[in-house]
Parts: structure tokens; sequence; C-alpha cells
């Protein structure tokens, strides 16, 4: 038990009984519920048997830019099921009963990605630490990510979803913004929203002496706290059914998840004098086990009130009253409170019925009798008062517990005998009860487990090691499959070594490339079909065509640059450099893309044939990433445009190419070019292009290294007669080509 005597004040920031912005103070609780469409605090929803609680709190207090940890629990009781359907949370067509709202909850798989789940496909399906610094608080609201003020509401970790099972809920936040700031554990389940909240004092990082002194009351009795007896208040998050053995000894509220005691002045007007609050540092300092811990105050008239630590075992006088304390002659008291109903009713349980009417000096058997109570709470672990008494006679008896068998370790190993025991032990003939030493070897003969509690608790602790071992495996190896889909999207948006030196922080420098081949192509005709077709065939037809060709160029040595539009842009010998093969894969690559143009179908115009345009050009080139926000891996020099006017005075399903690519792939061999002529192009002048048609069908195939000085004589055989290649695109048969010689 613990006294103070300092009676000081503090000035608290938000105080007693004005409105607060402390959202969860509105139904006695750290969390709270809502419907999903404008919610308000006037129309807040009963639960129904769904709970959140604080297994990992915020701390109270934290550095500016600290990162910590959070971990809330998220439990649904039994009944919760049953009223969320005669409340119509879930909205699946399929969940028609309690159990099927189970099932979905609790076996139903949410999708891999949370911003693809909603109430349809997964039970709680957002899950978020939310912050909200009070200081950007411009009116007096509720502190939610769903009512924002004219300050701002800000967002510190990244969505999840999950099933019921999950249980516990982990994230990790950074607070920046000094000053009193509340966090919210936000959830969605179907069409509900719950949300649990706590408060940290965030520190400017800059001075490790600032220390915020204000403090916040969460609750507070509204009413006379003069009195002397045992009271809950009506804003406290205390929340015992009734029958609880759980007692206030005085008037409590809640600061910052705690249970704080608050004593009431009154008084007509109150100073906040420099004397006053020299004394209220002196007393904060104090910090000592037989000192009850002065924490805070209000000073607005007329919630004037002293906020101090709760003493769980209350005053003097409610130890006075507790029999169970022994306490000599020179601390006694005269000063006793009447039994409430609950404790009369509970009483009257544990009484023996031969002392109902009587004086009688207690007695082993009566024990015996009491310890049937006891027995009877290890196997139900419920309360043996019901909430509903007013009707029970006099000498009413819990009923005997209802045990199942089984081979858990959490589950009476012998029902019928333990049931028996408590039969036994609360007869109403005294003598027909057996002895506690009769019962301490029914006891052991009974118990399967022949080992002390603390081996008990050894093998507990080496299961839940074991436990944690394997959770720890599951959730690396989930980290190491997250990592190669993050991985697998980097680096189809830049190339693999440029993307590691990003992640890494290295710094980006451009790279000159001696000779790469560049590949542009556009649909022929596309501005035409995009005025008669809706904007979303558009990009249906861009996508299942562009998905075709990255399939295709997947197969070549190549890199995608981008899509822009209806234009397609590739290059080879960026940023992996393979000698002068670079005009080989883009030549193969063209042959492909345009033979299987002549097969596409259009989604929304199956009957039109798909004609794409395309062109490539061989020389130096610079590549680089540009930006930080998305940033692209670019291509730069006169080797773009070059390439770029050689696609845009190309033909319908044809390819041309320079002459710098054209002597290429003369030195390498197997491909089959036509010239064009010459040609006036755009701000190159005149030049003399090529038509690529195609392959050869037999051919003399150069194997030739990077430095292009050492090459073999590869024999390539047919293994099918000449027609059977007569429908594959891209190449032309020997007997078409003119002799060389």
């Amino acid at each position: 038990m613990k006294q103070s005597g300092f009676w000081f004040l503090l000035w608290m920031s938000v105080c007693c009984d004005v409105p607060t912005y402390c959202w969860h103070d509105l139904d006695n609780s750290e969390y709270d519920c809502w419907p999903l469409d404008r919610p308000n605090e006037y129309n807040m929803i009963d639960c129904g048997g769904l709970e959140m609680a604080w297994v990992v709190r915020p701390p109270e207090t934290v550095k500016s830019g600290e990162v910590f940890s959070v971990t809330y629990s998220i439990t649904a009781r039994d009944s919760f099921y049953k009223w969320a359907i005669e409340n119509s949370i879930f909205t699946h067509s399929s969940i028609v009963d309690a159990e099927a709202a189970r099932t979905f909850c609790e076996h139903h798989d949410c999708p891999a990605n949370w911003k693809d789940a909603d109430g349809d496909n997964c039970c709680i399906h957002h899950a978020n630490i939310h912050s909200c610094p009070m200081g950007y608080m411009t009116s007096e609201s509720i502190c939610g990510p769903w009512i924002p003020d004219d300050g701002k509401i800000f967002t510190h970790t990244i969505s999840t979803s999950g099933k019921m099972t999950q249980t516990n809920w982990s994230a990790k936040v950074v607070l920046v913004h000094p000053g009193l700031t509340s966090l919210i554990a936000h959830i969605r389940v179907g069409r509900m929203q719950v949300a649990l909240e706590a408060k940290s004092t965030v520190l400017p990082a800059v001075d490790q002496e600032a220390r915020m002194t204000m403090g916040s009351i969460m609750s507070v009795l509204v009413g006379n706290s003069d009195s002397n007896t045992s009271c809950v208040t009506a804003l406290s998050s205390y929340t015992g059914q009734q029958g609880t053995r759980k007692i206030l000894f005085t008037c409590t509220g809640i600061y910052d998840g705690r249970t704080v005691a608050i004593k009431r002045i009154q008084t007509k007007s109150f100073s906040l004098s420099k004397t006053i609050r020299q004394e209220v540092k002196q007393v904060r300092e104090l910090d000592h086990p037989n000192l009850c811990k002065f924490i805070g105050g209000c000073v607005e008239v007329p919630n004037v009130a002293i906020v101090t630590e709760y003493c769980p075992k209350g005053s003097l006088n409610d130890v006075l009253l507790n029999e169970e304390i022994p306490l000599n002659w020179g601390f006694r008291d005269d000063g006793a409170e009447p039994l409430s109903t609950y404790q009369q009713r509970l009483l009257e349980v544990y009484m023996p019925p031969e002392f109902q009417n009587s004086n009688m000096e207690p007695t082993l058997a009566g024990d015996v009798f009491s310890y049937s109570i006891i027995l009877l709470e290890i196997a139900t672990r419920n309360d043996p008062v019901p909430a509903e008494e007013s009707n029970l006679e006099c000498a009413w008896c819990p009923p005997l517990p209802e045990l199942i068998s089984s081979k858990a370790d959490n589950t009476c190993p012998c029902p019928a005998d333990y049931v028996e025991l408590i039969r036994r032990c609360r007869s109403h003939n005294p003598t027909h009860r057996p002895t506690f030493e009769q019962i301490k070897k029914f006891v052991h003969r009974i118990n399967p487990i022949k080992v002390s509690p603390v081996d008990m608790m050894m093998n507990l602790m080496e299961k839940y090691s074991k436990h944690l071992e394997v959770l720890v495996a599951e959730r690396t190896q989930d980290l190491m499959h997250e990592k190669q889909k993050t991985d697998r999207l980097l680096y189809s948006m830049l190339p693999k070594q440029v993307a590691d030196d990003l992640r890494q922080g290295k710094p980006l420098q451009a790279q000159s490339y001696v000779s790469a081949t560049v590949f542009f192509s556009d649909i022929v005709g596309f501005t035409q079909l995009s005025s008669s077709s809706t904007p979303y065939q558009v990009v249906d037809f861009l996508n299942k065509l562009y998905t075709t060709f990255d399939d295709i160029i997947d197969n070549h040595d190549v890199y995608k640059v981008e899509t822009i539009g209806d234009a397609y842009m590739v290059v080879s010998g960026v940023p992996r450099e393979n000698g002068i093969l670079h005009a080989s894969e883009i030549a193969s690559m063209a042959l492909d893309l345009v033979g299987v143009c002549r097969t596409f179908r259009i989604p929304h115009k199956p009957n039109t044939q798909l004609q794409i345009r395309a062109g490539i050009h061989s020389g130096p080139v610079v590549a680089g990433v540009v930006g930080t926000k998305m940033p692209r891996y670019c291509l730069f020099g006169d080797t773009v445009n070059t390439a770029s006017r050689m696609e845009s005075n190309s033909l319908a399903l044809k390819i041309q190419c320079s002459s710098s690519t054209f002597y290429l792939l003369e030195e390498i061999g197997g491909y089959v070019l036509e010239c064009r002529g010459t040609l006036q192009v755009k701000g190159k002048g005149d030049m003399v292009t090529y038509w690529l048609e195609g392959k050869k069908m037999s051919l003399i195939c150069k194997d030739v290294s990077s430095d292009a000085k050492t090459s073999k004589n590869v024999t390539m055989e047919k293994e099918k007669e000449p027609e059977a290649y007569s429908s594959v695109p891209g190449f032309v048969s020997e007997d078409l080509l003119l002799d060389p010689a």
C-alpha cells in the first residue's frame, strides 16, 4: 500500500470533463468499432465479441525518427460470428450462418497483395498503424484515420491483410513530429472497422534534454469523488462484467493505457504559479517503491484534479476490510464497509450449507466444501457467481462442470474422476466429504504427469522455443519469397546490375557503348484504330500485344528500354556487351515480332489485320538512369534518333535497317537483306537503306567472337523439307535467293 502525502497540480493539455481528442474515451475501452460508411463519434457499433489489445505497446516516450515495433492482438469470441450474421457484417454471398462466417475468417486465405483484399475475399482485409500528432488537430474532433481534421493524419506502416487465426499483428513505426501523438491500430472486417489506441510523446531528436511535461487524462469520474466507497469511472477502460472479482478502490481513469487514481479538488479558482511548477517538477522526480508516484493533474475549473499512481491494494480502509491480510492490533481500525451484493453472493457460494443459518466455528469439512468451489473454478476458469443471480435461492450451488476427455495438455486427463471429486467435496453431509490428505492423494493419482511444476514449466518453455524456431523459419522463408517478388519486379524495370547498384546506394554514372543495335516499331494506323475504340479497348489491346512481344524478346539477348503509346523500343549490346552479335540478336527478334503480327488478333476487332513497321540501326550510344522518382534506364545519342527514322520511314510489316546494321549482318551471315535504295532521311540527308527479309534455310554461319577477328564455319543441316518451313515467319527458301556468284 502506497500513500503520497503530496498534493500538487500539473497543467495538462487535455482535461477531464471537456470534449477530448481521444476517440477511445467514447465507450470505456481502448478500442471501438464503427461502420465502414460515414463513421463518426455518434454512430459507433457494438463490437459483438471482436477484441483488440496491445501485446507490445508503443513506448511512452520516443525520440523523433527512432524506429520501434508494436504488436497488437485481434481475437473473436464465439459470439462474434453469430452477431456478425445478425448485423450483416460480412458481404460474401456464401456466408449465411455463424459457422460459415467462422470458416471464412479462420480458413479462407487472403490475396497475396493486400491491395486486392476486400470484404468479399478476406476476413481482415486492412490492417495498419496510423499516427495522429495532437498538435496538428485544429478542432475538437475524433482523432482517427477516417475523419481527418484541418491538420494531417499521418500513416507510418504498410497495410496488411490476413485471417483471424493470425491473432498477433506487428508493425514498425517511425514518429517524426514532436509532441503528444495518438497511435491507432486500425483494421477492417467486412462492413465494420475497429481501432485500438495508445499515446506516445515524441521528443525532439536535436534536444536530448527536452521533455514533454504535459500529460493527458483519458478519463475521470464525472461526479463527487469524496466518497470512500469503491467506484469505477464512467469513462474508464475497465470493462469487467458484473460479478468480476477485480475491484477498483478509488475513482480511476486511463492514462496512456494504465489505470490511474484521480482525486478531485473542490475549488472555484486555480492559478498555476511558478512555485507550484517548481513543486510539481520536484514531485515528478520522486520515485520510490513506498511512495505513490505523482503523474499529473488537471487545472481547468471546475475539473481540478490530481492524478497519481493507482494502488491496487487500496487504501488503509480497504486493507482493514481484507480478512486475508493479518494485522497487529497496532494497525487495527474500527471502520468497516458493508459487503456489496456480489461479495455477499460470493460468500454464500463458498459457505458450506451447515453454516448458512448458524454461527458455527470453522471446520476442516467446511474448508473442503469451499475447496470444491476452487476445484470447479480451476476446471472451468469461470467465476462461480453468475452475472444474473437475482432470482437464485440462498442455498444455490454452482452446477458441476461438463469436461471433455482429450489428449491435449490443457484438458482434464480424467474428467469423470475430477467431477466425482468435486461432488464428494461439496456433499451436504460433512462426514461424507474427504479430507485434504485424501484429496491430495486422489489428485496425484489422476494426474498423468508425475513431474514438478518447474519441470512442466521448462517443458513448456522448450516447446515454445521450438515453436518460435519454426515460426522464425517460416517468416524467413516468407521474407525470401517476398524479396524474390520484389527483385523480379525491380529487374523487370531496370537492368540487374543497375538495379543492384541503385539499391545499394552506389552513385550511378552514365556509360558509353562503342557499338549497339537499337530497334523501334509502331503500329500502322494506330490513330484511326484508337478513334474507333474505347480507351479500355485500346489499353487491353496494347497490353495483350506487348505482353506477346515481351514473351518473344526473352528468347534473345536484348533489353527492352520502354514502350510509349504504340511505340516499342529494344536494344542489344546494352547494358551487357556482346561484341557485334547485337545486330543478329535484334534482327532475329525483329523477324519474330513481325512474324507474330501476321497471326495476332486484335481483341475487339478480330477481323482487322495488325500491321507494324520496324526499323533498326547500329552505332555508339550512351546509357544511364534518369530521375530518382520512378527512375528510367534511357539511351542517348544519334544512333537512337537514326533508328527512330528507320522505323518512321518503314512500311507495314517491313523491317528497314541502315547500312551500318547491314554490314554487321553481312559479316555475321545467315540473313536475307534487299537493298531499298537511297532514301531522303530527315536530319540525316541521303541514306542507303535495306529491307530485312528473313533468314536463310541452309547457310554458312559464322561464330563471331567479341573482337570480330576470329570465326569458324558451322554448317547447319536441313532437318525438314523446304515446304515444311513455308509457314515459318521470317524464313526464306534457298530456291528464292540469288546465287551470290
